[in-house]
């Protein structure tokens, strides 16, 4: 998950969240002509399903904390033009005036704030969903598409996009991984080799391969810095609390 850091964080605390800095090979930015995992990985990871080519998924975006000096704070993922829906870990003691959304590249996109928060409460806490009412609809971004379907076999191609760490004011590049699932497991997706998934996205959303939203990250395993599951809030296991995110939306 995305490494957190209090306002006192010296600029050190960067690398600290990084992986470059942990030996690992970064992986590359997300980009249009994303390459797919090879032959012999595709073998090795016993792949049913090859990930698509990238795109922009533009409804990913990332949540922003009044006072850490580091971007993104977490992930979040737009359900309605004035909505987005995060994990709860993420915002959990913090007034909704302390947190602001952006969609598209950290530091250059406008960022919009939030109003109203709405907790999930009806789950465990590690597991629960944030509903952010924001100040004014998201302009360059459309909102999600939603599925409350779940692969009934084993799927891959699953995507899921955040951002590498950067200080406020500067710019960071959009990032994805791709998984895969199996209906044994739905509520966990399992990284492809080959997939660039050294990084953290609590908060972001996981996508199927056609686009639409499956889930919303809320946990994951790691090993060396490096993602090795995401466990996800499921749209269809939670679609009375994003029923009720989508009406907060106002006309």
């Amino acid at each position: 998950m995305i490494c957190r850091a209090s306002s006192t964080v010296l600029v050190s605390a960067l690398l600290a969240c990084d992986v470059a800095s942990d030996g690992s090979s970064p992986s590359q930015p997300i980009a249009d002509d994303h390459e797919e995992p090879s032959d012999a990985e595709r073998e090795d990871a016993e792949l049913d399903t090859v990930a698509p080519a990238a795109t922009e998924l533009v409804a990913s975006g990332w949540l922003e904390l009044a006072d850490s000096p580091i971007v993104p704070w977490c992930g979040a993922v737009l359900v309605a033009p004035d909505v987005a829906i995060t994990s709860a870990r993420c915002v959990l003691g913090y007034d909704a005036g302390f947190l602001e959304v952006g969609f598209g590249q950290v530091g250059a996109a406008k960022t919009v704030g939030v109003e109203r928060m709405e907790i999930q409460r009806d789950v465990e806490p590690e597991l629960a969903l944030a509903a952010l009412q924001l100040s004014a609809p998201v302009v360059g971004a459309d909102p999600a598409e939603l599925t409350h379907a779940e692969p009934r076999e084993r799927l891959c191609g699953i995507r899921s996009i955040s951002y590498t760490y950067a200080l406020v004011g500067e710019s960071s590049p959009r990032w994805s991984w791709a998984g895969c699932i199996d209906p044994r497991e739905p509520s966990w997706i399992t990284a492809q080799v080959g997939a660039p998934n050294c990084h953290g996205d609590l908060g972001a959303g996981a996508f199927l391969p056609n686009g639409a939203l499956l889930g919303v990250v809320v946990d994951a395993r790691s090993e060396g810095g490096c993602v090795l599951d995401e466990r996800i809030a499921t749209v269809s296991a939670n679609e009375s609390f994003i029923d009720a995110a989508l009406e907060l939306s106002r006309p």
